[in-house]
């Protein structure tokens, strides 16, 4: 039994490029096709009795053949395709051994292509004049994690997994029923903030979500952050976008948030992506004063000026600052005019917040790299 269809959407035609890598297991091959379950959305436990992708037989004789030179009629993948013709069954068109041995010549030339010139999409190959077939993409299913679930295009995949390509085009077929609900919650959200989340979102069923800050922070500080660091430190970390990107680049990052509004979906959202980073639930300026916090680089990123608004909360900013063990923190302040500093114990320019935030730490050098979203400036402060 497949489960119970909660809605049928129209056919979902969106391609979304991602890393084959994203793809680790396979779940709904066989119950659900593109012809009739496109843009369905469906409960049960199908999304649960879930197989490895690269245990599937034909992923590790293609590997066998690319990385030893096996002949495809040495490897198990051959022997149980062939045994299937012999038993009447027709395979892609194949009726006998020589057809399958077309065949699988075709998956050499296939590999060699994609390890060549990249994957193409049905649509790529039609503007160059060659075979195509638009409902022939890889297809995924989202699981109620949010896991994207292999569902049709096993030879393709496993080409691109083996060749070590980076991006292969994937369309989205069935939906579970409890990853829709927590996808009507994000809308809920954005509707009351209004119709926008604060940070983009990287999961590709979540990515036409606006938001209200875009990648841009992200590239400036990717482009001067330094490149011995390991660490990063995301104060504030909302729904975890730097934290998805920094670990995507290889950083080890910890994501700081106390907001159990926040962290529902910074944890759902953790888990979608299979992300390792760590989540720490308590106050950033309690941490502070349990003495030295040591990480690589600091995000403070819209942050501190919340810590200006009372005077206990202003000279814990202080002690944290001096208990900041960094090498270089990445600070986007308020505006001086912003009307919720109305009323502040303290209120800066932001000149002068980053020169307090230079006589209270270990920091001494600093750098305005550009102006981000909400008109805010970025800086660069190091040791």
């Amino acid at each position: 039994v497949v489960g119970t269809r909660v809605r049928q959407y129209a056919k979902d035609s969106t391609l979304h490029w991602i890393d084959p890598a994203r793809i680790l297991y396979t779940a709904g091959d066989g119950l659900f096709t593109i012809q009739k379950q496109s843009g369905w959305v469906v409960g049960g436990d199908w999304d649960l009795r879930t197989k490895r992708f690269e245990d599937r037989d034909f992923y590790g004789s293609l590997q066998e053949r690319i990385s030893k030179g096996i002949p495809w009629h040495e490897l198990p993948y051959y022997h149980r395709v062939l045994r299937q013709i012999e038993e009447g069954r027709t395979k892609w068109d194949c009726n006998n051994r020589e057809d399958l041995d077309q065949r699988c010549q075709f998956w050499d030339g296939l590999y060699e292509q994609i390890r060549t010139i990249g994957f193409k999409s049905q649509m790529d190959l039609r503007e160059e004049g060659q075979p195509y077939n638009l409902d022939d993409e890889i297809t995924v299913n989202i699981g109620r994690d949010g896991d994207l679930l292999f569902c049709n295009g096993r030879h393709r995949l496993a080409c691109a997994k083996v060749a070590g390509v980076t991006r292969v085009p994937v369309r989205i077929l069935v939906r579970h029923a409890e990853w829709e609900e927590f996808k009507g919650r994000i809308l809920s959200y954005a509707a009351a903030n209004p119709w926008q989340v604060y940070a983009p979102l990287t999961h590709i069923d979540l990515q036409s979500i606006p938001s209200s800050h875009s990648h841009q922070r992200f590239e400036m500080i990717k482009e001067n952050i330094g490149h011995s660091n390991q660490t990063i430190l995301d104060i504030g970390a909302n729904w975890g976008y730097f934290c998805h990107r920094f670990e995507e680049e290889g950083y080890g990052c910890f994501a700081v948030e106390k907001s159990e509004k926040q962290l529902y979906f910074l944890r759902k959202l953790k888990r979608a992506e299979y992300r390792e980073f760590s989540i720490i639930t308590e106050s950033i300026l309690d941490l502070g004063e349990k003495g030295s916090l040591k990480y690589d680089v600091v995000l403070a990123l819209s942050i501190f000026h919340h810590f200006l608004k009372t005077e206990h909360a202003f000279r814990q900013l202080k002690t944290l600052l001096g208990n900041l063990d960094t090498n270089e923190m990445f600070f986007e302040p308020h505006l001086y005019s912003e009307s919720q500093m109305a009323g502040a114990f303290a209120n800066f320019t932001p000149d002068e917040f980053v020169q307090f935030i230079l006589d209270n730490s270990r920091l001494n050098r600093f750098e305005l790299l550009g102006v981000c979203d909400w008109n805010r400036p970025l800086y660069k402060l190091w040791r």
